[in-house]
């Protein structure tokens, strides 16, 4: 069966989660202008983008960009999280949410459709649950400050995300993920654009979202 968008294709300046039990539908193609996040805990999920597609197994959170026309489908009675947000919610890059925000903005800035996915290791599954339990309840309950703690639980989930994804990630190009060498290739034509700046490793490593180590690593292989 092909449904209007399961998920909003619309988010204000707050940020939207839903929990999503028991549902078998496919969605008609769709853009969106806001970042989602999948988390599965059960049953399967199949997202396309294009002529491409990716499929979910249990345990896997997955990152969609702004403004790409993709769809989903979900089967096998899947149990899942879905976190909508505007890259504006996460505030001013700080010391403390910097490489989260660069991160999804190398994934928003991309030149082609990207979907990148990671699988949550067995030991840390509960604690990831726990973070969407957490935004899950503070969207509902909106008690004081509530705000700020979606905002401090979405960057430590994205930061988990990012720790997970450059673990798992090989340093090769893949279709179904933004890699690290797309990463790099990006920051080298921000250094061609940019050379008459005070550029240095820890600034550029730090706009790939890359530890020093696998930036230098994957430049020097590209």
């Amino acid at each position: 069966m092909i449904t209007k968008p399961i998920f909003p294709n619309y988010v204000d300046d707050d940020f939207y989660i839903q929990y999503i039990e028991n549902s078998q539908r496919t969605e008609e193609p769709h853009t969106h202008p806001f970042f989602q996040v999948f988390f599965l805990i059960k049953g399967k999920l199949t997202h396309h983008i294009n002529d491409l597609s990716a499929n979910m197994s249990i345990g896997e959170i997955a990152i969609i960009p702004p403004n790409v026309l993709h769809y989903v489908c979900l089967e096998d009675e899947p149990v899942l999280y879905s976190l909508s947000f505007n890259l504006s919610n996460l505030g001013e890059i700080n010391i403390l949410n910097k490489q989260a925000i660069t991160f999804l903005k190398s994934l928003q800035d991309a030149k082609k459709p990207v979907f990148p996915k990671t699988f949550i290791a067995d030991d840390e599954i509960l604690h990831i649950q726990n973070l969407f339990e957490r935004i899950y309840r503070e969207s509902y309950q909106k008690e004081v400050g509530y705000k700020e703690a979606i905002t401090a639980y979405v960057i430590l989930l994205i930061t988990q995300f990012i720790r997970r994804y450059h673990i798992t990630s090989p340093i090769t190009d893949q279709n179904e993920s933004y890699t690290s060498t797309q990463m790099v290739l990006n920051c080298i034509k921000y250094i061609d654009a940019h050379f008459i700046e005070n550029l240095n490793l820890d600034k550029i490593s730090h706009m790939s979202a890359l530890s020093q180590s696998t930036f230098c690593c994957c430049f020097k292989k590209i």
